[in-house]
C-alpha cells in the first residue's frame, strides 16, 4: 500500500501498523539543503555525540540527533513511545550509502519494526514476506539468494524517493 503520512497517518496507525503490513508513506519528511550539506552536518553531530554506537556500516543514534534535520515524522513519534515499543536509547541508525550501494539479502534482527525514511536522494527496493521466507545460512538472518529465489513468493518492488519513507515489519526480508 501507498500512503500519504498528511492525509493518511491515522488509517497506517489503525490498518497497517498493527496488522503488520509494509506500507509506502509518501511526504514523510524534508531535509533542505543538497545531499553533502545533510552529510556533512549528519557526519558532524555524530562525531560529536558522544552516546553514539559505531557499527561496522551504521551508526546508532539518539531521535534527538535528527530534530534539526528534518524532526521525526509524526507517525514514527505516535508508535515510538515507551508504553506502545521498548526503545532503545539509540534507536535511530543512520546509514551513508554511495549511488549502486547493495545489501545482501536479509532481514533486520531483534525482531525489530523499521521505519527507513530515505532523506536524499533514492532508493530501489525489493521485499518479500516472512510468510514465504527465502533460504537463508543456518543461524542467521541473511538470506542464500539466486534469480529464482522470487519465484511463487508475496514480494513487491518499490523506489523511495526523497522524503518517502517505508514501514517494514518485522522479519520481511530486504
Amino acid at each position: 500500500a501507498t500512503l500519504d503520512t498528511g492525509d493518511d497517518a491515522q488509517r497506517f496507525l489503525d490498518e497497517f501498523y498493527p496488522a503488520e503490513e509494509p506500507v509506502l508513506l509518501r511526504n514523510a519528511a524534508r531535509a533542505p539543503g543538497t545531499a553533502e550539506d545533510i552529510c556533512q552536518l549528519l557526519n558532524d553531530r555524530i562525531a560529536a555525540d558522544d552516546r553514539k554506537t559505531e557499527r561496522i556500516m551504521w551508526y546508532d543514534v539518539r531521535e534527538q540527533l535528527l530534530d534539526e534535520i528534518c524532526g521525526t515524522p509524526d507517525v514514527v513519534a505516535q508508535v515510538m513511545n515507551e508504553r506502545d515499543a521498548f526503545l532503545r536509547e539509540n534507536c535511530v541508525r543512520i546509514w551513508f550509502n554511495p549511488r549502486g550501494q547493495l545489501s545482501p539479502w536479509h532481514y533486520d534482527g531483534h525482531s525489530l519494526h523499521v521505519f527507513n525514511l530515505q532523506l536524499k536522494g533514492r532508493k530501489r527496493w525489493t521485499i518479500v514476506s516472512p510468510d514465504t521466507p527465502l533460504a537463508c545460512m543456518p543461524f542467521n538472518n541473511t538470506c542464500l539468494f539466486n534469480q529464482y529465489s522470487l519465484n511463487g513468493k508475496r514480494h513487491y518492488e518499490f523506489t523511495l524517493q526523497e522524503g518517502d519513507m517505508i514501514f517494514l515489519p518485522r522479519y520481511w526480508y530486504h
